[in-house]
């Protein structure tokens, strides 16, 4: 009873942070992404909203990773040059960033690496539901950024406690999620689920967020979510993609969730490879 009172307050804080000014618009762009009527248009209309976005996308979509002909002075003609599809997971990824934006290190831990590891697995997590399943995995994406939100709001809100939970994992080798339990009563897993249910994101977000450490627990609608997590998660902490918050100590699970899925094992590794590729070439551009 006790953790799920100062798990309750934490979100009140949560609330009336400034994440709770990302988290409106992080809700719409998310329906947009998940409703299959929406249209360029109502993309375009939110981002302009939020001017710092606005700014934010044109800046990358004017880099040299999109590489374009001619200066792309506005959303619309983003839209026109990426196409709806890239300029919707372009947006998502610029406003949950604004979470992640602060300078800080803790044994290993920086919210710079958990946002290269966020991305890693976002990617790696789409390419999943694209390559194996022939499915967009607009929600692949999306909880693939948020699955660690939990850690951004201790970092924030309970410091103290999450500095003690990360000695724990470099002195014990514990994976971070067990080392919280002991610490708070309560894992980053559980708030992330707990704040996007607040947020009233998509069942499969919440489900996919609050097991993405323990997939075969999350129910039966989510599981094929929760399962891509765990594996893009897994694979992104073994090619050693930005900060690891768990040791590869839960193998048995990770073959399990391969063999539920029906997925080869070298598919697996084909995909590890390219976005290890592709996230490489992300931080030499200076787009991660």
């Amino acid at each position: 009873m006790e953790n799920t009172q100062d798990l309750n307050r934490l979100i009140g804080q949560v609330n009336k942070s400034n994440i709770s000014t990302i988290a409106g618009m992080v809700a719409r762009i998310i329906a947009v992404i998940n409703d299959p009527e929406s249209t360029a248009k109502e993309l375009v209309e939110i981002i302009l909203t939020d001017p710092p976005l606005a700014a934010n996308v044109l800046r990358l979509v004017n880099s040299a990773h999109y590489s374009p002909r001619r200066k792309i002075a506005d959303i619309q003609q983003a839209v026109i040059f990426i196409g709806f599809d890239a300029l919707k997971e372009l947006a998502l990824n610029q406003k949950v960033c604004e979470i992640f934006r602060k300078v800080v290190k803790i044994e290993g831990y920086s919210r710079q690496s958990l946002w290269v590891h966020s991305v890693a697995v976002a990617q790696f997590a789409k390419m999943i539901y694209r390559r194996e399943f022939a499915m967009r995995g607009e929600n692949a994406y999306a909880v693939g950024l948020l699955h660690d939100l939990g850690i951004i709001i201790e970092d924030q809100f309970r410091n103290d406690e999450l500095v003690t939970a990360l000695g724990m994992v470099k002195d014990e080798d514990l994976p971070l999620w067990q080392a919280e339990q002991r610490v708070l009563g309560y894992d980053h897993s559980r708030i992330g689920s707990a704040v996007s249910r607040d947020w009233n994101l998509p069942d499969e977000i919440i489900d996919g967020i609050a097991c993405h450490h323990q997939p075969l627990e999350a129910p039966s609608a989510s599981q094929v979510m929760a399962t891509s997590l765990f594996i893009a998660n897994y694979g992104c902490q073994q090619a050693e993609i930005g900060y690891c918050d768990a040791p590869l100590d839960n193998e048995d699970i990770y073959h399990q969730c391969i063999e539920n899925m029906g997925i080869e094992r070298h598919a697996i590794d084909l995909i590890q490879n390219d976005v290890h590729s592709l996230i490489t070439t992300m931080v030499a551009e200076g787009l991660l």
